[in-house]
């Protein structure tokens, strides 16, 4: 390394680097000392006393046959990529006859020979020439004046290997007189450039971006740099075109549209590429998309062929859409009417003409739109009913009871009763039928024969609906009119309203032709003789919707992503007023996916939604976000046929070993101050009747969980048993269920967790994890334990013997008060003895539009009152 002084202004420290291989002369320095003048070293300038242009003739050779010489231009390699992107920079300086002489960068750059040339026209001017410095003499100022003019009048040149000066080397650095010998200068720069322009018709576009990108973090602003920039752009665009990647290759048209919207075929190529896209989204029926490139065609040109044309064809399409809708409505074609206007919002929303006969269609056949996970049927290694199925069987069947709120009690509705009187101290009710049907009501007006004929169905040991729990309270049913019938009990119940939540059905099979040809009054159904074991319900599981004569809605039409219900009864045309005709689940499959068609407008209503998802809504307008009645509890659930888990040591420990409020915080609400969960000490709601707040839930205890673990290990003959756990299909579960079998693989436990909806259900599992929300537990509580439908005697056979016990007691119990302390003494063994670990209750909420109105406040289902609730006209319009 050598310190060099370049002229005047242009001094820089350089540092001297080998000259590559491809651009190296042997000859280049003896023919330099033919060509320049002498070497500069620190001890020596040289220049031209008392001269206005200073002599810079070189020295003549000795001997003018050994002159070497320079490459010509023509003859010149152009350096590789890999030589310009990691080599020293290096210039070639053109000679007058074409020859070329490779140096280090010159400067200034680029346009030296022009700059040079404008600086001596400056000097020379007496106007431009810059002024004498105070104290200098008008001899020194002209000797000043006459060094700043040879610097502009000869280049410094530097070149790349070194020269030995007394022994050492020094960098070989010359000056060049650049009106006798430079004709021009190819800079390292424009080599680059060269070399980009090759690699791109190559096709080699990622080392020509390598190469400009470079170029740009080097020189930014170099001539010629843009236009290479622009052509990289649109040949990238050209190629993805090609491969058919039509988003990449919109990306790179655009890109270059901000940078050159002139650039030559540019508009053709945007043209192509939207034209392309739309075709390929109305393939897929996916119109939004189509309209998206659309609209972002016409954002950055209006006037585009492709854009004017593509908008008169969706417009023209939405208009005839808009004409069959209209002449449907006319026909009373309502269903069709309304789909017509759907599709023609879908195509094109900002149709002139689209409100008005939208509004008029949606408002006489009123559509909800619900944004679900799941639809009922879909495969799942959850062996019990899930959420959706729950939700399908509520929407298809009213029951005779219904839960309408819940204050620690539920409060009860029926469809079909007008009063339901208890005499004789609770041992008779009589129940007066409505006559006729409310007008938003959908279901048909039934009979005191019929619902005497379907209670009477599960009161028969050989019928496969029957409730062995009802057999056991009901003594006769007598028929007193068409619209009156009478039930006396064998055993007072304690909650009658909770025996009769089911639907009324026709018989399954019959055994008396007076049942099938019609009861009248006078006639009556016996049950004295259905004792609890008397008769057990056949092997096969029924059909739940068979012979349902109390229907809601029905099935119209379903497939593998939605389901359309409609009304079993239509709408009368005499109402002032319309409500819900027809509901659509459209399944997303995954929570994010619900809340985009949410908010695009897709779907109006989401029945469920993660607490930390559904907070987001809270701040917005344009919802409701409405807390159901019954908080949801998430519980661990035992297989009483699991052999480890009969082991009440390895349950505690199980129990005792968890830290649910970190699950809770950190998985399930996502937000530690979140007021929408709290941990709970049994399965039913802490706000209901059964709930002791004395019992607190259970704490983290890990000295006690390993002290118990290692009991339990030793039972188990020095290895833990390897567990199983199937998950309730819901993406919070699921997450919540791997969390736990996290923290119990700390303590050397393996868990497998069994959350695909593909899987079938292992034939041996050992845990549960399933959410409930259990409004009444002194019905529901039996059920829940023995994870069957119905209350019966034999599915208590794997309980605990105290158990059997008390879940017998409880249902022979006449008061309500007795009943209040049965379960909470239940609830303080449940938690003592660990036969189930509940973990914590969450306050789900259903997301509804404002478009929506007349739904139930704090609805214990989410389906609750649905014939009740008004849709005004909505459709999504673009947000681009």
């Amino acid at each position: 390394m050598s310190d060099v002084r370049l002229p005047g202004r242009f001094r820089r420290r350089t540092t001297i680097a080998v000259l590559p291989v491809s651009v190296r002369h042997p000859a280049l320095t003896a023919l330099l000392t033919l060509l320049f003048t002498l070497p500069l070293s620190s001890s020596t300038v040289v220049h031209a006393q008392n001269q206005t242009t200073p002599n810079t003739e070189p020295a003549q050779p000795a001997a003018e046959a050994e002159k070497p010489k320079l490459p010509l231009v023509s003859e010149m390699k152009l350096p590789s990529a890999e030589e310009l992107l990691t080599g020293d920079p290096l210039d070639w300086i053109v000679l007058q006859k074409e020859e070329v002489l490779v140096t280090q960068p010159v400067y200034p750059r680029p346009a030296t020979l022009e700059k040079l040339a404008k600086q001596n026209e400056d000097l020379r001017s007496a106007k431009t020439r810059p002024p004498r410095d105070p104290g200098e003499t008008q001899e020194e100022y002209q000797e000043r004046m006459a060094r700043l003019i040879d610097e502009t009048l000869n280049l410094t040149v530097i070149l790349p290997d070194t020269v030995k000066v007394d022994a050492v080397n020094q960098a070989a650095e010359y000056k060049l007189n650049i009106a006798r010998n430079i004709d021009r200068i190819i800079y390292h720069e424009d080599l680059m450039l060269r070399r980009t322009d090759i690699l791109i018709n190559e096709g080699k576009l990622d080392t020509a971006f390598e190469m400009l990108l470079a170029l740009d973090r080097t020189a930014k602003g170099w001539p010629g740099f843009e236009e290479r920039r622009n052509r990289l752009i649109f040949e990238e665009a050209q190629v993805r075109l090609r491969e058919d990647d039509l988003e990449s290759a919109l990306a790179f048209f655009e890109e270059l549209y901000t940078l050159a919207p002139q650039y030559a075929g540019l508009r053709e190529g945007i043209g192509r590429t939207i034209e392309r896209l739309v075709l390929s989204a109305r393939e897929k029926n996916d119109l939004r998309q189509a309209r998206y490139y659309i609209t972002r065609l016409q954002q950055s040109d209006p006037q585009h062929p492709i854009a004017v044309s593509l908008t008169k064809q969706f417009t023209q399409e939405a208009a005839d859409l808009l004409q069959q809708a209209s002449a449907q409505f006319g026909r009373g074609e309502f269903p069709e009417a309304v789909a017509s206007a759907q599709q023609a919002a879908r195509v094109w929303p900002v149709h002139p003409q689209l409100r008005n006969v939208f509004r008029m269609v949606a408002s006489r056949y009123q559509v909800l739109s619900v944004g679900v996970q799941r639809l009922p049927g879909d495969p799942t290694p959850f062996f019990l009913p899930t959420a959706a199925d729950q939700r399908h069987l509520s929407l298809l069947a009213a029951d005779l009871f219904e839960i309408r709120s819940f204050d620690r009690a539920p409060a009860y509705q029926s469809r079909f009763f007008e009063e339901w009187t208890p005499t004789d101290l609770g041992r008779q009710i009589v129940f007066s039928l409505q006559p006729r049907r409310a007008a938003w009501e959908s279901i048909p007006v039934l009979t005191a024969p019929q619902i005497v004929r379907s209670i009477g169905d599960r009161l028969r040991p050989d019928s496969p609906w029957y409730d062995e729990r009802l057999a056991t309270f009901v003594h006769s049913i007598d028929v007193r009119s068409p619209y009156e019938f009478e039930m006396n009990f064998l055993n007072v119940p304690v909650r009658p309203q909770a025996l009769f939540r089911f639907p009324v059905r026709g018989l399954s099979h019959d055994r008396s032709p007076s049942l099938e040809d019609g009861t009248t009054a006078g006639n009556s159904v016996t049950a004295e003789s259905n004792a609890v074991g008397d008769g057990v319900a056949t092997s096969a599981e029924p059909d739940f919707l068979a012979n349902l004569l109390s229907s809601r809605f029905q099935v119209h039409d379903q497939t593998e992503e939605r389901v359309v219900f409609r009304r079993m009864i239509p709408q009368s045309e005499r109402l002032s007023s319309f409500a819900v005709a027809e509901i659509i689940e459209t399944k997303y499959g995954n929570d994010e996916s619900c809340v985009k068609g949410l908010l695009s407008g897709d779907v109006s209503v989401v029945p469920h939604l993660p607490i930390w998802l559904a907070e987001q809504f809270d701040s917005d307008e344009r919802f409701f976000v409405e807390p159901y009645g019954v908080p949801t509890t998430h519980v661990l659930q035992f297989n009483p046929e699991s052999k480890a888990l009969q082991n009440s040591e390895f349950r505690r420990a199980l129990a005792t070993s968890l830290d649910r409020q970190k699950i809770l915080s950190e998985t399930v609400l996502r937000n530690p101050n979140s007021t929408r969960g709290r941990i709970v000490s049994a399965p039913f709601p802490s706000r209901s009747y059964a709930y002791d707040p004395t019992i607190e839930p259970r704490e983290r205890d890990l000295p006690l969980s390993i002290s118990l673990l290692t009991f339990a290990k030793k039972r188990f003959g020095g290895e833990l048993p390897e567990l199983t756990m199937v998950c309730e299909p819901d993406d919070t579960v699921r997450q919540a269920a791997e969390e736990i079998a996290q923290q119990w693989q700390r303590f050397g436990l393996k868990v497998d967790v069994v959350s695909d909806n593909g899987a079938p259900t292992p034939k041996k599992w050992d845990i549960v994890y399933r959410t409930v929300s259990m409004a009444e537990p002194v019905t529901d509580l039996w059920p829940f334990l023995t994870m069957k439908p119905d209350a019966r005697v034999a599915d208590l056979e794997y309980l605990p013997d105290w158990l059997r016990q008390s879940m017998i007691e409880l249902e022979q119990s006449v008061d309500f008060n007795g009943s209040v302390a049965k379960l909470k003494e239940l609830h303080f063994r449940l938690r003592e003895l660990a036969l189930v670990i509940p973990l914590w209750e969450i306050d789900d909420v259903i997301v509804i539009r404002k478009n929506i109105q007349g739904f139930s406040q704090r609805p214990t289902q989410p389906y609750q009152n649905v014939e009740r609730w008004t849709v005004q006209p909505f459709y999504p319009q673009d947000g681009i």
